[in-house]
């Protein structure tokens, strides 16, 4: 199936659930009303362009934050986010599943995020959340996470050239995972730049760690 094609400006309203495929063209806004998400069951291609970003931001400023949005299960495997820019979300409560993030992954492989901006999300623990996943992020900053900014939990993965500023609780928050951490750097976190949690395997190579708590 070709799936769903997302351009120019698009309003969101509630919970949008996305059966199949999603691509989203460069230059596209989403505009996410207060409490409204996306949960994402096919292959997401956000792929913004050189100064044509994909955002995804509040609809209408000084209300709500929005939920969140979320890749769920394997057939999202493979799912991209290149140029993006995500702010203003919180999480979600969807059929049986609490989504604790922005942006929230479950079991899904082959997830790549490169050049994106995550920030200023509200309400629930992390920014970005993967569990029972394969990641890699690249070359992306993270600011203002209300508590922990990337919270990896049984996830394989690598973090390369990434920043995070002014998070919350804790940068980098692994549990049950096997990450590399490559020339990255944590900045004035309010807890742990990086937090290696039970039955972790992490290499961290080139990483700075500054003003953190």
């Amino acid at each position: 199936a070709a799936g769903e094609v997302w351009d120019g400006d698009v309003d969101i309203d509630g919970v949008r659930v996305v059966s199949g495929d999603l691509t989203i063209k460069p230059g596209t806004t989403v505009r996410l009303h207060p409490a409204s998400s996306v949960v994402i069951k096919g292959r997401l291609i956000a792929a913004g362009g050189k100064g044509r970003p994909v955002r995804f931001v509040p609809a209408e400023q000084g209300r709500g934050p929005w939920g969140a949005v979320v890749l769920a299960g394997r057939g999202a495997d493979g799912s991209v986010l290149s140029d993006c820019e995500m702010r203003g979300g919180s999480g979600l409560r969807h059929g049986m599943v609490e989504y604790s993030a922005m942006l929230s992954i479950h079991d899904v492989k082959g997830v790549r995020i490169e050049g994106c901006t995550f920030a200023d999300n509200h309400e629930v623990d992390d920014m970005v959340h993967a569990v029972y996943s394969g990641i890699t992020v690249k070359d992306s900053e993270f600011l203002r996470a209300r508590a922990d900014a990337l919270d990896l939990d049984y996830v394989h993965g690598s973090v390369i050239g990434s920043r995070f500023y002014d998070s919350g609780n804790d940068a980098l928050d692994l549990m049950s995972s096997s990450v590399a951490v490559l020339g990255s750097s944590m900045h004035r976190s309010g807890d742990k730049g990086l937090s290696v949690g039970e039955g972790t395997e992490v290499f961290v190579w080139n990483t700075s760690f500054e003003g953190n708590a």
